[in-house]
């Protein structure tokens, strides 16, 4: 369960930015009843994904750095020390 979760963050992301450039290369057209046709889903959807994303990439990121140099000690755990 933990892989999945340090996983989710850099592949929403990686979805994110794969919608912002779908909807460049898919590109706008006026058909000829003055209509615009483009793929606008895919832009507040390519934002939430980011958004979504950034975050929790950065917080899983400063959770490992946290564990690796506290000894691999769980995050909050506390030091026993010797009297």
């Amino acid at each position: 369960m933990q892989s999945i979760r340090s996983v989710a963050g850099p592949v929403l992301l990686l979805i994110g930015v794969g919608c912002l450039v779908a909807f460049s290369l898919i590109g706008s057209s006026v058909d000829q009843d003055g209509f615009l046709k483009e793929p606008f889903p895919l832009l507040p959807i390519g934002w939430l994904l980011i958004g979504v994303g950034t975050p929790w990439t950065i917080v899983i990121a400063v959770r490992r750095k946290r564990t690796h140099t506290q000894g691999n000690r769980p995050v909050g755990a506390r030091m026993r020390v010797s009297r």
